[in-house]
């Protein structure tokens, strides 16, 4: 603990997750009751060094007892002078207290629009960063107070404290240029309409009060000096920095400074609604520092006119500037950048105007879906970069326009290749792209490279692609990586032993084959066939060579077996049908005994020699060896047909389908007057037809009604109803930043007879559908044997994410004398979701401090959601030219910019001039006797090429010294 003397006070500091706390609790501190000028009460800060935007204040809290806090005004002095606005005069008449009040730009509430006792953390009344400029922070802190009325309520400071931090608040904008002038004479009916707030420079020099009862009413302060200006609210709330820079009044004077009341009204003179009232914004402090204010208005209804009244505080003559932050009427187009293929589309989107919209292009060929509306699709069909104009009003009859460049790079072929396959002492090989400048390769279709070479590819197939500088993918080059011959060939094959019907066996080789490869038997002549047949049964050795490289596998053994036995056809014994006996039966003679089977019309074997109740007709039988398991050739038999009774019938069977559960038979044989059927021994009818049959096996037998001799039953099966295939499901592969469409693959159901439908179209074998636009898409699967059909599936394609805006650059911080170094900040976009490149390094801060002048710097933007990266933006900082010295920049960009487009000759004190520049042959492309006329980069009226060039300047100063002086500079674009 260490002891600090302010009263007596004491100081803790904390360091907490990289941050560093200073707190003053002790003692109390007994506030003055009522004063013209802030009281002010010191903190001091040690360690912390020097404050800018990687680190600085980060927050600021206090707790003040107080029983009417509208009379307090409170802002934050840092040790180099600069104010920072807290609170002023916010909280209700007879409110108490602030109890645990944090400010914070973090924060999502303004301070205006709570209430007491303001527990929590809110937006302060100024931009907290202002404080975080450079300066070194360790020194003297200061909380102002300022008690305006009321000496008998006077309040007590219980502690407050500072919050140091990686994560500061963020610098506020620079001090606008006046771009537009808010008369001091206008009154509500007569109101400016202001269609852009940065720069709208104004002053409270009218003496005039305008005003009516509603007005007077709703305003937090007496009306003096007034004037009015009114605008189109674009967001919910709006927000806008004042800059008071003159006062007659002054900083340390209570009635300093202007006053704003944000207001609507159906008509002025009618009632009036009021969104955001503000009784005091001070002035520039004596000490010349900029002390910036922070206005907000909340409850707007976006589209609709509200006014802004502008007034001197207590009749204060002042001079402002404002700036709008946030939720004022613009117009603009998304996507704010785009780069394309030929043949692909954008989609553009107008925001703000009064929602009519023209649309434009540069190019013939741009592909405009529409020239009005608010979305219009653009499919520019040549390369290049096409310029899309926005034309539209406010609603206030503001024109405006706005323009997008859409870079639209060609579509790529398909890569041309060559192949390194493997060889004998080399497992991998190589594909080499042929190279194109700009191009990087891809083997995988996700991972792209510079290198045009891609080396130790296993064996298998490969598809190249290419990738061109404006980002657009090639068609795949399907190739072929060979299996290595490395060493000896590996070998694998099959036997093919002898078999019933063949007494020779056989040997086919699997694995390796191709032209490259021979073969040989026991050592034997090589041949170039893979299957080598006619083997006796018996003991062998194979071996396979590579031709190309003379690498002979190991022998292989491998058997042949014995030839099977193969039984004689049988001999057998015939029982032929009666009259009264209608079935005969079969008895094999020869062969028989326990190793033998025997089958009837190619049925099942049996182990009997005795085939029984036999219908009249042909059969073959066969024998079976079960030793060998070869079967003999068949021996025909015939049944002959049994006096007066029937055949056994035939039929047509109708199977169930998909949409029909049940199967009906028709016999079509025999048929006549006398003949009557009966199914599975049911009731005999003359019908012929057995319909609505579910599924099953069935009997059928036919009658001769006039002999009563019954056929031998015939069988049939009624198959199930064939089944519909199972709603499919599906891998869904959505876009990317770089893949605009998406795909989907069926997992199941899948097999040699399913095809697949998309959105009810063709159905095909394929179970993948690729280059789907986003959308929601329909998918079915039908069994082509069946033609039963699924039920659908769907699935939803999403859009492609989007890059990041051009990064916009502001030097915030340039080279002086003492250092030549400045910072250079991105000012949009920003926010948590992106990370901020300089020269291809990711930072969370969005300003980049420290750095050299003379050089162009390269910035980038990455969403870390989508981790799409924004198209580059560049830009160098010059340096500080002190005193007499003569100076030529190293660089410059004629570009049109507007920075850093001319190359001028720095220098005071300079009463002549001779400045020549040749290029790198020596040719004189500028020359120039006055300072202030400097090289824009042309010569004979065409741009120079990019490039060193050399400078010879010899000037008189006003001192009477010649001074000559040589060296180089650089074009850049």
């Amino acid at each position: 603990m260490r002891k600090y003397f302010l009263g007596a006070s004491f100081l803790f500091f904390s360091f907490i997750s990289n941050a560093q706390t200073f707190t003053y609790s002790s003692p109390v501190v007994n506030l003055p009751g009522s004063g013209t000028s802030p009281t002010c009460y010191n903190l001091n800060v040690t360690g912390v060094g020097n404050i800018g935007t990687t680190k600085g204040l980060s927050e600021v809290c206090f707790t003040i007892n107080h029983t009417s806090v509208d009379e307090l005004e409170i802002l934050l002095q840092a040790p180099d002078g600069t104010y920072v606005p807290l609170t002023i005069q916010n909280g209700a008449a007879g409110a108490d207290n602030y109890t645990n009040t944090c400010f914070s730009a973090t924060a999502t509430s303004p301070i205006k629009f709570n209430s007491a006792p303001f527990t929590g953390t809110f937006l302060p009344e100024g931009h907290l960063g202002a404080v975080n400029n450079g300066q070194n922070a360790d020194g003297a802190w200061r909380l102002c107070i300022l008690d305006r009325r009321n000496a008998g309520n006077a309040g007590t400071l219980q502690r407050w404290s500072l919050t140091f931090s990686n994560t500061p608040a963020p610098q506020p904008p620079s001090f606008p240029n006046c771009s537009s002038t808010i008369p001091s004479t206008s009154d509500c009916a007569s109101a400016t309409s202001i269609c852009d707030f940065n720069g709208a420079c104004g002053s409270t020099t009218g003496s005039t009060k305008r005003s009516w009862t509603a007005l007077d009413n709703a305003s937090c302060f007496g009306l003096n000096n007034n004037s009015f200006v009114k605008f189109i609210a674009d967001a919910p709330t709006v927000s806008f920095s004042v800059w008071v820079n003159n006062s007659n009044n002054g900083f340390n004077n209570a009635n300093g400074g202007i006053q704003m009341l944000f207001f609507s009204t159906p008509s002025c003179g009618g009632a009036v609604t009021t969104y955001g009232c503000y009784n005091r914004i001070y002035p520039y402090a004596p000490n010349g520092k900029q002390l910036i204010s922070v206005v907000y208005a909340e409850g707007l209804t976006p589209g609709n006119t509200y006014y802004l009244m502008t007034d001197g505080a207590n009749g204060d003559l002042c001079d402002f500037r404002i700036a709008a932050n946030s939720g004022v009427n613009a117009l603009k187009i998304t996507p704010s950048t785009q780069n394309i293929c030929v043949g692909d589309s954008v989609t553009l989107t107008a925001f703000g105007g009064n929602g009519v919209y023209t649309w434009g292009a540069n190019n013939s060929n741009a592909g405009l879906s529409a020239t009005t509306g608010t979305i219009v699709k653009a499919g520019p069909t040549t390369s290049g970069t096409i310029r899309y104009s926005l034309t539209s009003t406010t609603g206030l009859g503001c024109p405006s326009a706005t323009s997008i460049d859409i870079n639209v790079s060609p579509q790529p072929t398909a890569p041309i290749v060559t192949t390194t396959q493997p060889g004998c002492t080399s497992p991998t090989g190589t594909i080499t792209v042929t190279a194109i400048t700009g191009s990087t390769y891809s083997i995988d279709g996700v991972n792209y490279q510079a290198s045009n070479i891609f080396s130790g590819l296993t064996p298998g197939n490969y598809n190249i692609r290419l990738k061109n500088a404006g980002g657009c993918v090639s068609p795949p080059t399907s190739v072929t990586i060979n299996a290595a011959s490395t060493g000896t060939p590996t070998l694998v094959y099959s036997i093919i032993d002898p078999t019933c019907s063949n007494s020779t066996g056989g040997i086919v080789i699997q694995q390796p084959v191709g032209s490259n490869y021979e073969y040989n038997i026991n050592g034997g002549a090589y041949q170039s066939t893979p299957s080598i047949s006619n083997l006796t049964s018996g003991n062998y050795t194979i071996t396979v060579r590579d031709k190309s490289t003379g690498c002979v596998s190991p022998a292989s053994p491998f058997t042949i077996k014995p030839a099977p036995v193969v039984p004689v056809a049988p001999t057998t014994n015939t029982v032929q049908p009666t009259c009264s006996t209608p079935t005969g039966s079969i008895t094999i003679s020869a062969p028989t005994g326990t190793n033998f089977e025997f089958n009837l019309n190619g049925g099942t074997y049996q182990s009997s020699a005795t085939f029984s109740s036999l219908n009249p007709g042909t059969y073959s039988i066969k024998v079976k060896d079960k030793t060998s398991g070869c079967e003999s050739n068949a021996t025909s038999v015939t049944i002959n047909a049994a006096p007066s009774a029937p055949q056994a019938p035939t039929f047509n069977v109708t199977q169930p389908t998909c949409s029909v559960s049940n199967g009906s038979v028709t016999i079509t044989n025999p048929t006549g007057i006398n003949i009557e059927y009966s199914l599975n021994g049911g009731t005999y009818q003359t019908n012929a037809t057995f319909s609505n049959l579910t599924p099953g096996n069935y009997s059928v037998t036919v009658r001769n009604s006039a002999t009563n001799c019954v056929s031998p039953a015939a069988t049939f099966t009624i198959n199930a109803a064939p089944s519909a295939p199972q709603a499919p499901t599906f891998n869904v592969t959505q876009p990317t930043c770089s893949v605009p469409n998406g795909s989907a693959t069926i997992t199941n159901p899948t097999g040699v007879n399913i095809e697949y439908s998309l959105n009810g179209g063709a159905y095909q074998t394929n179970a993948a559908f690729s280059n789907l636009t986003p959308g929601n898409y329909s998918v079915t699967a039908r069994n082509s044997s069946t033609n039963c059909v699924s039920p659908a599936a769907t699935f939803t394609i999403n859009s492609a994410p989007s890059l990041p805006s051009t990064p916009q650059l502001n030097i915030t911080v340039k080279p002086t004398c003492s250092s030549q170094q400045g910072t250079i900040e991105i000012t949009n976009p920003t926010g948590s979701s992106f990370s901020y490149g300089i020269d291809g390094n990711y930072q969370s801060s969005p300003a980049f401090p420290g750095l050299a002048t003379g050089r162009a710097y390269t910035f980038t933007v990455r969403n870390n959601t989508t981790g799409c990266v924004s198209i580059s933006s560049s830009l160098s900082i010059d340096a500080a030219i002190c005193n007499d010295d003569l100076f030529v920049p190293n660089a410059f960009s004629p570009n049109g910019d507007g920075k850093n487009d001319i190359l001028f000759v720095r220098g005071s004190g300079l009463v002549n001039m001779q400045f020549l520049v040749y290029n790198q042959w020596g040719e004189k492309v500028f020359e120039s006797n006055v300072p202030s006329t400097g090289w824009n980069g042309l010569f004979g009226g065409k741009p120079q090429p990019v490039g060193v060039y050399v400078y010879v300047l010899r000037v008189t100063k006003t001192n009477g010294e010649t001074v000559n002086k040589k060296g180089s500079v650089t074009l850049i674009r």
